[in-house]
């Protein structure tokens, strides 16, 4: 599970949505939310984020690294890029991508922000001992204003800038039985089947390209829902008190409800 999403226990009267990427407006005052843990206090010394503008309005948008006790429903916040570029940056416009650049090895930790693979110039300086959120503050009006995240767990719109890297990696993962390694990804069934994966038989180490040419990123795709189903069982005679009777089952039974 990536570790990088807004979040839920940490924000004003806003929606979130899309595993908690997305920001949407719901009341006509500034409301905001909060990254689940600073972005500027990791293992990487250049970390790189992108914003995609959805939806927003006449009032502004707020992008921002604020500390953790930042407020929530106030627009006097620093280290920020408005919508409207009041006092850094251009103006933004429904489908721009604003990019968040972080350099701790730089004027002891440096922010600067993009726009559409832009430099919009370095925003704040000095910012490293401080632990950093993203913050995002949006403002009903007579449209809602949403703004959507990506941490890194999908591929960026621009190409990050040399030396930057993403905070979230999403995890893949291949079901692995004996020595025969086994998708769920439905191109490689075979006759609608999943069947081990020739190309790996016997491999004890797996590459980076395994994983991405086979691998699954989600877990819950290994189970499924099934309607409940009546199973007949083969009567083997008496037990005692009782009569014993023989079920076959397969994987796709997780429990039993009832018996009759």
């Amino acid at each position: 599970m990536n570790a990088y999403y807004l979040n839920p226990n940490d924000r004003g009267t806003v929606q979130l949505s899309n595993n908690n990427r997305s920001v949407t407006s719901v009341l006509t005052s500034w409301q905001g939310v909060r990254s689940t843990l600073p972005v500027n206090k990791t293992q990487k010394q250049k970390i790189y984020i992108e914003i995609y503008i959805n939806s927003f309005n006449a009032n502004n948008s707020i992008i921002a690294l604020a500390k953790k006790d930042a407020s929530l429903t106030n627009y006097n916040i620093g280290n920020s890029y408005w919508s409207d570029g009041n006092g850094y940056g251009e103006v933004w416009k429904i489908g721009d991508t604003i990019g968040i650049l972080y350099d701790s090895t730089i004027n002891n930790g440096t922010l600067e922000f993009y726009k559409n693979g832009i430099s919009e110039g370095v925003r704040s300086t000095n910012l490293n001992n401080s632990e950093l959120y993203l913050e995002i503050l949006v403002f009903k009006g007579s449209k809602l204003q949403e703004l959507i995240v990506n941490f890194g767990e999908k591929p960026f719109k621009y190409n990050k800038p040399n030396g930057y890297d993403k905070l979230n990696i999403n995890s893949l993962f291949l079901i692995k039985q004996k020595s025969n390694y086994y998708t769920i990804k439905s191109e490689f069934y075979k006759n609608g089947q999943v069947v081990p994966i020739n190309k790996l038989e016997g491999k004890e180490t797996l590459t980076k390209t395994d994983f991405e040419a086979y691998g699954i990123d989600d877990l819950n795709l290994l189970t499924k829902p099934m309607d409940a189903q009546d199973v007949k069982g083969t009567d083997k005679g008496s037990l005692g008190n009782g009569k014993l009777f023989e079920i076959l089952f397969s994987n796709d039974f997780l429990s039993i409800g009832e018996v009759k």
